[in-house]
């Protein structure tokens, strides 16, 4: 019986297992097993890319590769282009995922938890608030210069910018006007209509500490097993850690300046020339904001911590990576659709926190799964210094809920965990079955020279749509 691999033309293996192909002068690197190459049209997908983008040399699948059906792109890939940047291979620009730790004197008990959660379920709402949060001073700093100026005054050390991809901010903005000039004037139409209103100020007052999409989510978890004791104590990680695991992007602000640009120009956008620059720093914009969104988040749940846990320790963050990202590097322009930048170690300074591990990022797989802290100390060029951001769908949303609508979630689980949710999304979609299988992603990474795995952790708690 043939492999969905052998069944399509031009597929090669290279010798260390990964598969590639070349299309119009592009390498295709997919960093795949057998088992979890993709059945759909994801590889026609990534045809299509190499014909219609100025692809830079190859472009990446990982692991995780998938293809979501409201995506242009499959999900768990990275795209170099070169000179042009384009909305097309994106979504709503600083889409990630980040993890807070902590310790306390005793173990948390089912009581401790559910506090907490309760009250994070206070703090932290659903896509949108009502109310504005921050006022129009502070949230003019946040689009200007990210996260650079409220981090102290958010309850953490100024140090602590270093633990987020360029340092909490996309790119630090004159005034005011650059900003509300790189987003339009009338609404667009691709702009969905839950969206109650185009003007970035208006909406971003209301979209921070906002799990803003069905799929994100607040998780605990606990450590439960070292692979990698001088790592961990690098990063001071040992068995008494806990850690809270976030999932958020940019909310209203990434969708109004996606949608602004996106299936205009060709979808793509030269930063040189006017239109190109407008649309480039409407999404750095967009990546400001969305570093503002969950550093709010981390802030609700520290204040948690802190009013819940008399026994709390020092919270801190670990990492904060985002996977649905626009930078540059070298004149090209990398897209990340659901890939993280894990760094090599000799690229951070001698006093950096992160100087003997490289990267650190908690990895999920699905919810009720175990996680993992992973990192790539020497890094990998050949991977663009990526790695997937999470194990990735077998099946979609939508056929999982078909598939398993009769079949309670929690009897899914591979932990038995506490689930807290908002009850606005079809939680069946979220079955474990629907996922790749975790332990298979984690030898790629290992084979491929992705990532290697520091600690496995345990979930507790799920705090979901």
């Amino acid at each position: 019986m043939n492999t969905a691999a052998e069944t399509l033309p031009g597929i090669q293996q290279d010798e260390s297992g990964y598969y590639y192909f070349f299309e119009n002068g592009a390498k295709v690197v997919l960093y795949l097993s057998e088992e979890l190459f993709p059945d759909d049209n994801s590889i026609e997908k990534l045809r299509y890319l190499c014909n219609t983008f100025p692809v830079d040399e190859k472009i990446i699948g990982l692991p995780d590769l998938h293809f979501k059906i409201k995506n242009f792109v499959p999900s768990g890939m990275t795209i170099p282009l070169q000179g042009q940047f384009s909305p097309k291979l994106l979504g709503p620009n600083n889409d990630g995922m980040g993890a807070l730790s902590f310790s306390t004197s005793q173990p948390l008990a089912p009581e401790d938890i559910t506090r907490v959660f309760q009250e994070l379920k206070r703090r932290i709402v659903m896509f949108r608030r009502s109310d504005a949060v921050v006022n129009e001073n502070e949230l003019e700093d946040l689009l200007l210069n990210g996260i650079t100026n409220v981090i102290e005054e958010w309850g953490f050390k100024k140090s602590e910018l270093n633990v987020f991809e360029d340092k909490g901010c996309s790119k630090r903005f004159d005034d005011l006007k650059t900003v509300e000039q790189v987003f339009p004037d009338k609404r667009s139409p691709l702009l969905p209509e839950f969206v109650p209103g185009h003007d970035p100020l208006e909406r971003g007052s209301r979209c921070l500490g906002v799990l803003d999409g069905t799929s994100h989510f607040i998780e605990l978890f606990r450590h439960a097993e070292s692979f990698d004791p001088a790592m961990e104590s690098a990063l001071n990680v040992h068995p008494q850690t806990y850690f809270m695991l976030v999932h958020a992007g940019s909310g209203d602000v990434g969708l109004i300046s996606h949608r602004a640009y996106l299936d205009q120009h060709d979808n793509l956008y030269n930063p040189n020339s006017e239109i190109g620059a407008m649309a480039f720093d409407s999404f750095m914009v967009a990546g400001n904001y969305g570093f503002a969104n969950r550093l709010f988040i981390y802030r609700e749940i520290k204040a948690a911590l802190e009013e819940m846990l008399p026994e709390l320790e020092e919270v801190t963050l670990l990492s904060d990576c985002p996977h649905d990202y626009l930078s540059v590097d070298n004149g090209r322009f990398i897209h990340r659709k659901g890939s993280v930048k894990l760094e090599a170690a000799h690229s951070y300074s001698e006093n950096h926190v992160w100087e003997k591990t490289g990267t650190p990022y908690l990895f999920p797989s699905a919810v009720g799964g175990d996680a993992y802290i992973v990192s790539n100390p020497e890094g990998n060029p050949q991977s663009l210094f990526t790695a997937s951001h999470g194990a990735g769908r077998l099946i979609k949303k939508d056929q999982a809920i078909q598939q398993y609508g009769t079949e309670s979630i929690e009897s899914a689980l591979q932990n038995e965990i506490m689930l807290f949710r908002y009850g606005v999304d079809t939680i069946e979609g979220q079955n474990p079955k629907a996922f790749k299988n975790v332990d298979e992603i984690l030898q790629l990474f290992q084979r491929f020279h992705l990532a290697t795995p520091i600690s496995r952790l345990v979930p507790l708690a799920s705090l979901k749509a």
